[in-house]
């Protein structure tokens, strides 16, 4: 059968290569004049000649062989290049081929790329090495045989040794282009290839296995659903990247393209979308992972420089904020950036941190965009875009777009943990809030305490106008975006639209129970701040404090219920002294978070009157919690005793409310303490738990309880 006049795929092609460099060992043999040394007393651990002109199938060494030799290479040379010139036309790609034009490879180079991995597909090659190197251990070519067998002259030897330092081959295919041992030269090292730059050769086309734990690669076939929102920043790239291409003073520049933003912002899936626009795969190398993981970070930035070239794709690389904190940061640095310049196409910078110049960058072009956490309209459009992907019906997006600032990220996860939660749940409005809020990460429980909230409005006893004010107040968060965005209002309020509350009256009255029950109604946390605790006589600590916890409670609109805040909003104090005006400062700085936050604030006093009249017209709400009356009272003691527990009918609510005087909060410890009195004697909850635990009550606020208070009940307080 006759052999094709092309080569159907690389190995083909190599498998001529080979013979090719068959040839031209055996001139350099021939030339050399290479005898047997007087290592043959050592049979076995060297290699005789004549064992090389075996495995080369040339047995007649006479003074003709060289010209005999160089005729076979002429032929062999024009065969291969008939047959690569059928195989372009037949649109058949070979890999090696392509190496040698996407890194743009002199033919010095080829010859050396070939030489390199000849070691790695052929095993014989190691003893015809060893025995040109007169050196069994020697299995791989030196730098100086290689360029021998290429047979350069003096003049091209010399060129190609003043030029590697700055050439690709040795930066991106040659293993540790640093002389590996001290004293070695150039052309005394050895020419090992990097086993990627073969795999890929040899059409074995998987991503490097030193860098694959730390990258990310995209096809540039995959579809992405795309956001209104991102269509300006790709505007902005396409057109940096046509005007950089136009533009010749560029040549010898590379273009940065800096995305930075808070994470899950959408950085990545920005860069993946421009990428899938104009038909390119991505590969993104992870800083921090390589980092953390300590890999060498200048032969990290070169295996996804290296894994990019080859796949013909965009190259980024995200985290780069990490290098600011790294030890030796302006080493690094400088590592990172100086593999940059084999790179031809725009490079993708992801950080956390805004762009700060440098001298790499300003030595380059660079286009900076920022990302930001997406605006209502924009997280309302990418929950509708996520929910219809992962086929979720009944969602309520517009209430989920407010109540969370969540990042696309955040968004799709949120999403698909919903999906996954209907499964198993029988709840789903439970199932939903559940998944938002395994999305949120904050940092809030290192300053404040979150509450778990449990009452519902039945159970808050509050006079009606007072509770009307709290009903409305949750109103204004529900109906927030009907009144700001939709009937624009948000045009003429553009500062100031928190929601910031007041809640006054004794310990005890219902404000932290308030608080919960908004919680509840809304679906949203609730994390207690004692104010008293936040102030801190250090200058900008207590800022620095706010600024913290409003910060990471706008991740999800959490409520944030400040207590003992007459410890900052008392009565504006006269500067006459540097502490006066701090405090002052304090209490200003505490407002203006408060009316920026989009979330509910509130705060507690114990006296309303003390409270400066300034401070309470930036208010929204002030709602007064009174001490309740006897009818309050009774309401109080009836629902705080649950349905479920054993309760004895002599119970009197009515001479409960009359007699004690109390508030609230004291009214659920004295339930509570009787329910374990009745509990440890093995009773139904009683009369006489209740009287018991109502003296201690008492007793703890410096009051006494007398028979004669008790009337038919004065016998109880005799029973232990």
């Amino acid at each position: 059968m006759e052999k094709p006049k092309f080569y159907r795929n690389s190995c083909e092609y190599i498998l001529d290569l080979l013979k090719l460099l068959d040839l031209r060992i055996h001139r350099y043999i021939v030339l050399e004049d290479i005898k047997e040394t007087n290592l043959n007393p050592f049979k076995g651990l060297t290699i005789s000649e004549k064992e090389v002109e075996n495995i080369l199938e040339e047995n007649n060494l006479k003074e003709n062989k060289s010209t005999r030799i160089d005729k076979k290479i002429h032929k062999l040379t024009l065969d291969i290049d008939t047959k690569l010139l059928e195989t372009k036309y037949r649109n058949i790609v070979l890999n090696f081929e392509k190496v040698w034009e996407i890194f743009n490879l002199d033919h010095i180079e080829k010859e050396l790329l070939l030489i390199g991995i000849c070691v790695e597909i052929d095993p014989k090659y190691e003893k015809i090495f060893g025995y040109i190197q007169d050196n069994i251990n020697k299995k791989r070519p030196s730098m100086d045989i290689a360029l021998k067998l290429i047979n350069l002259d003096p003049m091209e030897r010399l060129k190609f040794m003043n030029k590697t330092k700055d050439n690709s081959l040795f930066k991106l295919f040659i293993l540790s282009e640093e002389r590996p041992h001290r004293g070695e030269t150039f052309l005394g090292s050895e020419l090992i290839i990097h086993d990627r730059i073969i795999d890929y050769i040899l059409e074995n086309d998987k991503i490097d296995s030193e860098i694959e734990d730390f990258v990310l690669l995209y096809g540039k076939d995959r579809s992405l659903i795309e956001s209104s929102s991102q269509e300006q920043n790709l505007q902005m790239i396409n057109g940096a990247v046509n005007n950089f291409i136009l533009d010749e003073i560029n040549d010898s520049q590379n273009l940065f393209v800096y995305v930075h933003g808070p994470k899950g912002v959408g950085k990545k899936y920005l860069v993946r979308a421009y990428c899938s626009r104009i038909r390119k795969d991505l590969i993104i190398g992870d800083i921090k992972m390589a980092m953390e993981s300590d890999v060498c970070l200048k032969e990290f930035v070169k295996g996804v420089i290296r894994e990019g070239i080859l796949r013909d794709g965009a190259i980024g690389f995200d985290n780069f904020h990490i290098l600011n904190d790294v030890d030796n940061k302006e080493i690094a640095i400088k590592d990172f950036f100086k593999m940059m310049e084999y790179v031809l196409e725009p490079i993708f910078i992801l950080s956390e941190d805004k762009y700060i110049q440098n001298k790499y960058f300003s030595e380059n072009s660079v286009i900076v965009i920022p990302m930001k956490r997406p605006t209502y309209e924009e997280r309302k459009e990418i929950w509708s875009i996520y929910s219809r992907l992962y086929n979720i019906e009944g969602l309520h997006i517009s209430e989920l777009a407010t109540k969370f600032n969540f990042t696309p990220m955040e968004i799709r996860d949120s999403i698909k943990g919903i999906k996954s939660k209907f499964l198993t749940s029988i709840d789903r409005h439970s199932a939903i809030y559940k998944s938002c809020y395994e999305q949120v990460n904050n940092k809030l429980t290192e300053k404040a305490i979150k509450v778990n909230v449990t009452y519902e409005w039945n159970q808050l006893i509050l006079p009606p106008e007072e509770k009307k004010l709290l009903i409305d107040a949750c109103n204004q968060v529900k109906n927030r975006y009907e009144v700001y965005d939709k009937w624009g209002f948000g045009k003429k309020v553009a500062y100031g639209k928190g929601l910031s509350i007041i809640c006054a009256g004794p310990p005890g009255t219902g404000k932290t129970m308030s608080a919960q029950v908004m919680a509840n109604e809304l679906n949203l946390e609730l994390y207690r701040i004692d104010l008293s605790q936040m102030v801190s006589k250090y200058v900008g600590e207590t800022e620095k404090n706010l600024h913290m916890i409003f910060e990471e409670a706008s991740l999800s609109n959490a409520i944030l219920f400040f207590d003992e805040g007459d410890a900052l909003f008392g009565k504006r104090s006269d500067v006459k002294s540097s502490n006066d005006r701090y405090a002052n400062i304090q209490t200003s700085y505490l407002l203006q978070k408060m009316e920026e936050y989009e979330g509910i604030t509130m705060v507690t006093t114990n006296f309303l009157k003390n409270i400066d009249k300034a401070f309470l017209r930036r208010i929204n709400f002030i709602v007064n919690f009174p001490f309740p009356d006897s009818e309050s009272r009774k309401n109080i003691w009836e629902i705080m005793m649950p349905d479920s527990a054993p309760v004895d009918e002599d119970i009197d609510y009515d001479f409960l409310a009359n007699t004690f005087e109390v508030a609230g909060g004291n009214i659920k410890n004295i339930i509570v303490y009787g329910a374990f009195l009745a509990s440890s004697e093995r009773e139904n909850i009683s009369m006489k738990h209740i009287i018991h635990a109502a003296k201690y009550e008492l007793q703890k606020m410096d009051k006494l309880l007398l028979k004669e208070d008790l009337g038919e009940y004065r016998y109880l307080l005799d029973m232990n």
